[in-house]
């Protein structure tokens, strides 16, 4: 990593965007398990929230007429 950040340093114009891409590239994987930047969610991810993203799509239900309650005035 260190010699990616000499290099950023020591870079020309032309170079530097690629440089700096190599940087970054060596960070993010130092930063994880040097394989992968971001896994997959897990199971217990897709448990909880798939079942509350499906009932938050579904659509509203049509109106149920409702009996008068024994409080209401009328």
């Amino acid at each position: 990593m260190l010699s990616a950040l000499r290099a950023a340093l020591a870079s020309t114009a032309t170079e530097r965007p690629l440089a700096v891409v190599v940087l970054l590239f060596t960070s993010l994987c130092a930063m994880t398990d040097m394989s992968q930047i971001a896994r997959g969610p897990s199971m217990m991810w897709y448990l909880f929230w798939l079942p509350l993203l499906f009932s938050a799509l579904a659509p509203p239900r049509p109106d149920i007429p409702r009996r008068p309650s024994e409080h209401s005035t009328g």
